[in-house]
């Protein structure tokens, strides 16, 4: 194994003392005491061209020492996770999402396993108004491909100049139906069920399949009473679950 830094890290010497790695994806840092400037080089070096026995022997350092060091440089997520790139489904049209994944990933196989669960999940979106189209689309632009749309609503008027996903030309549609158009012309291959009718206490009991994550963006009759329907439904069923209003 060749080992890389990530390319969205910067490294920061302060000092004598300390060597600081900052994610410019998350703007975080990680800093290191340098006990030697060895460290500095080595860090350094890590092109990927290079396997841990050339390390050992171009640095002169123990191998036990240098795999303490990879090992926090790995848990951490300043080696690069990503390579071989081909591990990862559509790497070429989410390039961009999978690179800032890396920045919370532990490993390689880390990280594929982060992606195939947005891959593969299926997510319930409650309410298509401002926030819940623009979370649609945020969502199958980071690749999911799986989406529950839920809203009895049609596009009008007063929903075209704060409304992400809907025309002038679709006015008097069903949100559900308008929003899945949208979706499509980033990924025809998204597979969407809609749900036309709005939030009640129960509506959510009465799904006939499963979901892995719960976006609660409805607003009626008020973001207090949507959060604790969806709060007792999902922790019923162990679902986690995000409200995204108010």
């Amino acid at each position: 194994m060749n080992y890389k830094l990530n390319s969205s890290v910067s490294i920061v010497p302060l000092g004598d003392r300390f060597l600081e790695f900052f994610k410019t994806n998350t703007h975080q840092s990680v800093r290191i005491a340098m006990h030697s400037p060895k460290i500095l080089d080595i860090v350094n070096s890590l092109d990927g061209h290079r396997t841990l026995e050339q390390l050992i022997q171009e640095h002169g350092v123990s191998t036990e020492s240098l795999q303490r060091l990879l090992c926090f440089l790995e848990k951490n997520a300043i080696l690069d996770h990503v390579e071989p790139h081909e591990d990862f489904e559509c790497y070429a049209d989410f390039r961009r999402v999978i690179h800032f994944l890396a920045d919370f990933s532990m490993s390689h196989a880390h990280l594929l396993e982060m992606w195939r669960n947005i891959r593969q999940s299926k997510i319930l979106l409650i309410g298509l108004g401002a926030v819940g189209s623009l979370v649609a689309c945020n969502l199958v632009q980071s690749g999911v491909e799986r989406l529950v749309l839920m809203d009895g609503d049609v596009v009008g008027m007063s929903n075209l100049h704060r409304q992400f996903g809907y025309t002038e030309n679709q006015l008097g549609r069903l949100k559900s139906d308008a929003l899945e158009e949208k979706l499509h012309s980033y990924n025809p291959h998204v597979e969407i069920i809609k749900i036309n009718k709005f939030l009640e206490e129960s509506t959510l009991y009465t799904l006939q399949y499963k979901v892995d994550l719960v976006i609660n963006c409805a607003d009626q009759p008020n973001v207090d009473t949507t959060s604790l329907w969806v709060g007792k439904y999902c922790m019923d069923y162990a679902i986690p679950h995000i409200i995204g209003e108010g």
